[in-house]
């Protein structure tokens, strides 16, 4: 008669054993860092276009802020092509707790 025939898979998956240094992480120099996403096609050749409209509505949204001792002294620190997360948490964290800003919400 006909004998089964089965077929295993060995060794793949989690129970197969990489090398160290397949584990080991990925060093990429700082500097080269664009270069680096760019020949793997991670982000568009023009990368540097679109961040130079984006820190020109960062600072056009930054120069509209209402008129607030409290955001001003925020505003005077910001370098527009500097700005982080930290520095949009201190802009939202004056605008909900000062009177003058919290009255308002982000439509105006």
């Amino acid at each position: 008669g006909r004998e089964s025939m089965a077929m295993k898979a060995v060794g793949e998956g989690f129970s197969k054993q990489r090398p160290a240094s397949e584990e080991l992480p990925i060093d990429i120099n700082f500097a080269k860092l664009a270069d680096w996403l760019l020949e793997r096609q991670k982000i568009k050749s023009e990368w540097r276009n679109t961040l130079r409209l984006i820190q020109d509505k960062v600072a056009a949204a930054v120069e509209n802020l209402p008129d607030n001792p409290a955001l001003n002294a925020v505003k005077a620190g910001i370098n527009v092509k500097e700005m982080n997360y930290m520095t949009c948490k201190k802009i939202r964290d004056v605008m909900t707790s000062e009177k003058d800003t919290a009255q308002k919400n982000w439509l105006g």
